[in-house]
């Protein structure tokens, strides 16, 4: 890892980055989240286990126009092929 050398990092610097730890620090309150994904998994796992399918939530992901990478780099390489020149 390319770290600055200790002398490179000047008080200013120390003194803004801890200002900034400590205005953007407040304290965890596990109660304020909940685990969505393990409530809707375990939903799941009960509908399967009473022998149902279970319903799509949601909306299905759209097609997008993804490309074959792989296939534009092998092309572009073979451009690149036919543009050098050969040196005997």
């Amino acid at each position: 890892m390319n770290l600055p050398e200790e002398d490179m990092i000047g008080q200013k610097d120390i003194d803004l980055a801890l200002l900034f730890i400590n205005e953007l620090t407040t304290s965890f309150d596990p109660a304020k989240y909940k685990d969505e994904y393990r409530e809707e998994l375990e939903e799941v796992i009960e509908v399967k286990i009473k022998g149902k399918k279970p319903k799509a939530r949601g909306k299905a992901p759209e097609p997008s126009d993804v490309r074959d990478l792989m296939s534009l780099l092998k092309k572009s390489l073979e451009k690149e092929r036919h543009r050098q020149p050969i040196h005997a």
